[in-house]
């Protein structure tokens, strides 16, 4: 009884765009996600529930080529308890290699409720993107001062993670960001959109984001001692909410200090803050390479362009949306949402 396997390349698996459903006996549906870890060793985590008496051994093959018939080393780790990283000492996790894992239920009683089957390598900085794009674009909004890059490194050192159920998980367009710098600021804003295709009831009457989907902000905000300060995300449709969380409600992976905040995406498409369960990294791409796709599609003249491209206007304002008479329609339902309890308010951090 085994899962179908997932193959997936080094360069993949550090942009975290190894995520994929496979189907375990018993198991409906279980998310595969393939990314990359700081510990210096490559590491299998499985999250889930397996019964006290019930078994399962994943093999990691490791290729040089995505074609090539003969593995270059082979790991099979027997996990009986999930949520524990088990490393992989016969797993190199370099250079430009493919990988391939596969789960088989060796010992079955009750079936096993499983969730995700984690594989992360080791990174390396130079395995990053890092483009500015300050001077490749044309900015109406950006202030003088204001540099705008995709500097992939520090953005994942950074990135939020996600909760979410599988209509979401299977809505996910990835997690478009970028990094605004200013010498007159004290803080970068690293700023996450979070792109799901649009299918929900709720997305047919209130449209945040553009006609092509619903996009969804976090912006953490990172003083120059690499703390964060604040972060603002979209609570409900697009209103804001702030924390500014110590070290306690952050979770510890990709840096030495707790640095990554978690949040549960509801059905409705919004945020919720979760300081007792961290969630899942999803793929990381470039919003510059898009801007102008969704400014095309309706994302400019629905928001306010400002609090994108100098993100740290949006501490003026309790929203991103743009106070013209085209959003009246849409911000008069979140209006209504919010005082009837509909779109999810009853699940909102407001």
């Amino acid at each position: 009884m085994t899962t179908n396997t997932n193959t997936i390349s080094r360069r993949d698996a550090m942009k975290g765009a190894g995520a994929a459903a496979g189907v375990l006996a018993g198991v409906p549906q279980l998310t595969r996600i393939v990314s990359a870890t700081d510990s210096g060793d490559p590491e299998l985590t499985l999250f889930g529930t397996i019964p006290s008496d019930g078994q399962i051994d994943v093999t990691v093959e490791e290729y040089d080529t995505e074609g090539s018939e003969s593995p270059l080393n082979t790991e099979t780790v027997t996990v009986t308890d999930t949520g524990s990283a088990h490393p992989l000492e016969n797993i190199d996790g370099a250079g430009s290699y493919y990988y391939v894992h596969d789960g088989t239920l060796t010992r079955e009683s009750d079936s096993p409720e499983l969730e995700t089957l984690r594989l992360e390598i080791p990174a390396d900085p130079e395995d990053f993107d890092n483009v500015d794009y300050t001077d490749v674009l044309e900015w109406e909004h950006k202030a003088e001062s204001t540099t705008i890059e995709y500097d992939e490194w520090y953005l994942r050192n950074y990135q939020p993670q996600l909760n979410m159920a599988l209509e979401e998980r299977d809505r996910m367009n990835g997690m478009y960001a970028y990094v605004a710098r200013s010498e007159e600021e004290n803080t970068d804003v690293l700023c996450y959109w979070v792109y799901l295709d649009r299918e929900s009831e709720a997305d047919e009457k209130i449209r945040t984001g553009s006609d092509l989907g619903d996009h969804q902000p976090i912006y953490v905000f990172v003083n120059d001692a690499g703390k964060v300060e604040k972060i603002v995300y979209s609570a409900f449709h697009w209103y804001t909410a702030t924390i500014t969380p110590g070290p306690d409600v952050l979770w510890q992976d990709r840096k030495d200090d707790p640095a990554h905040a978690a949040f549960e995406m509801t059905p409705h498409g919004h945020f919720m803050f979760n300081a007792t369960e961290p969630g899942d990294f999803y793929e990381l791409k470039p919003w510059p390479e898009v801007r102008d796709v969704w400014k095309n599609n309706t994302f400019y003249s629905r928001s306010k362009p400002n609090t994108i491209e100098n993100p740290w206007e949006i501490g003026a304002h309790d929203h991103w949306w743009a106070e013209s008479f085209d959003t009246l329609y849409d911000r008069l339902y979140v209006k209504l949402g919010q005082w009837f309890g509909w779109y999810g308010a009853d699940e909102a951090d407001l």
